[in-house]
């Protein structure tokens, strides 16, 4: 589990332009992520479409993003 929501911190980081959901999507398919780009952006939006290991799949992605932009 993480210390953090992963659905809010993706938002925030697309919406400040430090990422874009591609690059977010990569980084999670890169990792074993099943959902495809658009499943994930409605989940980032709202829609409960993630669950369980998704979710925590989604959480490591975001960790492994660079974070000195």
């Amino acid at each position: 589990m993480c210390d953090f929501e992963p659905r809010l911190l993706a938002r925030s980081l697309i919406e400040s332009g430090g990422f874009s959901l591609l690059g977010i999507w990569i980084q999670y398919w890169a990792l074993g992520g099943s959902a495809d780009i658009m499943e994930l952006e409605a989940f980032i939006h709202g829609i409960p479409l993630l669950r369980g290991v998704e979710v925590d799949v989604l959480a490591a992605a975001l960790e492994e993003l660079p974070h000195d932009a």
